[in-house]
C-alpha cells in the first residue's frame, strides 16, 4: 500500500492510501499537509473556482452585486463552481496566486474568471445584463463538466 510521510515541528502525518485522520497543525505546517496531500494525490481533487475581480468604484461591478451577485452563492452553478471575490488592485499588485493563472492579463472589472488547476478555462469580460452573465455561466458549467468527463476514471465492464 503506497504511504506518504513527512515530519516538521513536532508534526507527524502518515498516509496510508485510502486512510483518514484528524491531525491539529496551523499556519505554514496546514499549507505543506495540504501541498503533500495535493501532490501525493491523497488529498481531495482541486475544484473548478470563478473568480470575480472587481473594484469598488466600477458601476458594473456594483450592478452585478445587486442583481446576480446576490443570487450565484444559493445556486447549484455556485456548489460545483465557488465564486471568490479578488480586488482588482490585489490582482494586478500581483498578491493573489491565481494572477500566474490567467491566460492573458485582467485589464478591466468585473472580470469573472474560471480557474481549474491554476489554469484559465474561460472568462466573462465586463456585466450588463444578469442575463449575460447567466449565459456566461452557463458556458462555464459546461466547460466544467467536460472537464469532471475527461478526468473521470474509467469503470471496468
Amino acid at each position: 500500500m503506497p504511504t506518504s510521510s513527512f515530519e516538521r515541528s513536532k508534526v507527524k502525518v502518515s498516509l496510508a492510501a485510502g486512510a483518514t485522520g484528524q491531525v491539529r497543525i496551523c499556519g505554514l505546517q496546514r499549507l505543506f499537509v495540504t501541498t503533500l496531500l495535493l501532490c501525493t494525490g491523497t488529498g481531495p481533487a482541486l475544484a473548478a473556482e470563478l473568480l470575480y475581480v472587481y473594484s469598488p468604484d466600477c458601476p458594473a461591478c456594483r450592478k452585478f452585486d445587486a442583481e446576480a451577485g446576490r443570487i450565484y452563492p444559493r445556486t447549484p452553478e455556485a456548489q460545483r463552481m465557488p465564486m471568490r471575490r479578488v480586488l482588482f488592485s490585489e490582482w494586478q499588485a500581483g498578491r493573489i496566486a491565481e494572477t500566474s493563472c490567467a491566460a492573458k492579463p485582467v485589464v478591466g472589472t468585473p472580470t469573472f474568471l474560471l480557474i481549474h488547476d491554476c489554469a484559465e478555462l474561460e472568462r466573462i469580460t465586463g456585466y450588463s445584463t444578469d442575463e449575460g452573465f447567466w449565459m456566461g455561466v452557463a458556458r462555464m458549467m459546461r466547460i466544467v463538466d467536460t472537464q469532471r468527463l475527461q478526468q473521470a476514471p474509467e469503470t471496468p465492464p
